[in-house]
């Protein structure tokens, strides 16, 4: 699921490209934020809910047009949240694996990561979306199937 990390996030000059294609549709954007605000959100506390609760509505109804930090925080928000679920509740929920789901949203989160230019900037958006990315780095791990859980 996560072998082809491409040098992720030392990336060099890596190329922009769109990931509006890979948001869920309206209904589980809201689904997905909920589970964020119930299951993560207690016990991080790195994202101000009513600001990205805003951000995230707006971004929602047109989603071509969403500012590249937010987009990356967006995915780094499905990515924490699928991360936070069993994997029945993720395939009654969505009608989907937990392993296809975590593989989608962690490539998206890791492109749009690249589009914001998570590398040289100081948007605090951009930031907090690394800083889940890099949360979700040892579940991820334990979700692989090469390792042998004790």
């Amino acid at each position: 699921m996560y072998e082809n990390q491409d040098g992720f996030p030392f990336i060099v000059g890596g190329r922009s490209e769109s990931v509006a294609h890979l948001h869920p549709p309206a209904i589980q954007i809201f689904q997905l934020w909920q589970i964020y605000i119930n299951n993560v959100n207690p016990l991080l506390r790195i994202t101000h809910i009513p600001t990205v609760q805003g951000q995230i509505i707006e971004a929602s109804a047109r989603l071509e047009k969403t500012p590249k930090g937010v987009e990356a925080l967006m995915f780094a928000i499905y990515l924490m949240a699928i991360t936070s679920l069993e994997d029945s509740d993720v395939q009654k929920m969505f009608d989907e694996t937990r392993t296809t789901m975590l593989g989608r949203y962690h490539t998206a989160l890791q492109q749009a990561l690249i589009n914001a230019g998570f590398m040289r900037t100081n948007d605090i958006t951009v930031l907090q979306a690394y800083m889940l990315y890099l949360v979700s780095i040892p579940v991820r791990c334990l979700d692989s199937p090469t390792l042998h859980r004790d």
